[in-house]
């Protein structure tokens, strides 16, 4: 009200302080050609000396007339308005003032929405797990997001071409900029990212740079060829030995007194090769996804208790402490993924070592921590022994008659029954593996 007031006050004294100035100047000139008394002319003052204090005698309540007006003015102009908008003094402008109206709350409903939506996309963006940058043609980040910032740090109204140097990527950028759509590998704080580049309009408005985090895929693909490759090693060596046995016996090339060992051999390796392929068909189902089926629920103590006794010997002592305690799962899984764990502590222990088996309960799980003191593994391997095929010594798991394949089982069996595995050694001075499962309710 006050800013339409003021607009008020000077279109009204754009028009009467003209016509006061007009009013003073001519009542300058009267004053000044008017003779005095007596018929003689006599001298007056001229206009200039007689315009000041007139101006100023009439401007003053031109002034606070056209203040008073003003106000006036507006309390009626407010008043009117306000009159149309409730259409309580005008009848006639009902149908107008209410299309008014609707198309208003149409609007703002408009606006509101546009405005949730904004906030929403802003939201999505920020958060996404990809970074995102919006480029302008110059090359300045308009705007960027966590994923972004997570990878280059904070980088808003920085030119992208001073973000990365890398030549390949200044190249791309200035295709992109150019209208051509592009995609670039980049590596990066030691993750791999595929840069996917896309122009706005041609690149007339600039452009949008996409960062997909591969590592993951990168890794999966790593180990799927080394899996590949191990797979044909691991069954090749022993299909090897039980074939040149065979041909061997078949030949006459072994004496009759040796026909048995040869033939312990060729078990032996038959033996292996059946490991391994029933490994490799365990984690192939694992890696279907299925569900753990044939659910039962038993004493996880007892089942430690038949897995120590069955692998007890003379070269490694084994302690098994708790108390019963009861877990709903896949009995046979289960089994398995105790004996893996303490026979791995067995065979990769020395000579008068020992290992212990403690079961505790830990919340809501059913913890299994198998300690040994045997040769350790080296921290840079620690990440990577649930890895399918790896060994940290290939020669000594050969010796064992490992598959490389019990751990990778292992930490699978835990996690589908929605547990987990965890790893802790030092070289030279033992490992101890630590399972959680989820007790029985």
């Amino acid at each position: 009200m006050r800013k339409l007031q003021r607009r008020v006050f000077r279109l009204l004294l754009s028009v009467m302080v003209p016509a006061a100035l007009l009013l003073t100047a001519l009542l300058s000139w009267f004053f000044t050609n008017t003779p005095s008394n007596g018929g003689a002319a006599a001298e007056n003052p001229g206009v200039a000396a007689i315009f000041v204090p007139v101006a100023v005698f009439v401007l003053t309540p031109v002034v606070g007339l056209s203040y008073s007006l003003s106000r006036r003015l507006t309390a009626l102009l407010v008043k009117t308005l306000d009159d149309i908008e409730s259409a309580e003094a005008y009848e006639e402008l009902q149908p107008y003032t209410r299309r008014s109206r609707e198309r208003e709350a149409e609007i703002h409903a408009r606006m509101l929405e546009l405005s949730n939506r904004a906030h929403a996309v802003g939201a999505i963006l920020e958060n996404m797990r990809e970074g995102l940058i919006l480029i302008d043609t110059s090359g300045i980040v308009l705007m960027s997001n966590k994923g972004v910032a997570a990878i280059f740090g904070e980088i808003r109204q920085t030119n992208i071409l001073h973000v990365n140097r890398d030549e390949k990527f200044r190249q791309t950028v200035r295709k992109c900029l150019a209208g051509e759509n592009a995609e670039l590998p980049l590596e990066r704080g030691g993750r791999r990212y595929s840069a996917v580049f896309s122009p706005v309009s041609g690149g007339k408005l600039g452009a949008v740079i996409l960062f997909l985090d591969m590592t993951e895929r990168y890794e999966a693909e790593r180990q799927r060829r080394e899996f590949s490759a191990n797979v044909s090693h691991e069954l090749k060596t022993p299909l090897t030995s039980v074939l040149a046995l065979s041909e061997m016996i078949e030949n006459g090339m072994v004496k009759d007194g040796d026909v048995r060992a040869f033939a312990a051999r060729i078990s032996e390796q038959a033996g292996r090769l059946f490991r391994i392929i029933d490994d490799i068909i365990k984690l192939s189902e694992f890696d279907e996804g299925r569900g753990v089926r044939d659910k039962e629920a038993f004493d996880l103590y007892a089942a430690a208790e038949a897995a120590v006794a069955a692998l007890r010997n003379d070269r490694v002592s084994v302690a098994l402490t708790g108390t019963p305690m009861g877990i709903s799962a896949n009995r046979r899984m289960i089994d398995e993924l105790l004996t893996n764990v303490i026979d791995n502590a067995i065979k990769y222990n020395r000579d008068g070592g020992s290992v212990s088996v403690e079961l505790s309960k830990d919340g809501g799980f059913c913890k299994i921590a198998v300690r040994d003191t045997g040769i350790g593994i080296p921290e840079e391997a620690q990440s990577r022994v649930f890895e399918r095929f790896y060994r940290v010594d290939p020669s000594r798991s050969k010796k064992t008659g490992g598959t490389g394949l019990g751990l990778s089982i292992v930490k699978h069996t835990a996690e589908r029954h929605g547990g987990r595995v965890e790893l802790c050694s030092s070289l030279g001075a033992g490992t101890t593996v630590t399972c959680w499962l989820p007790a029985d309710s």
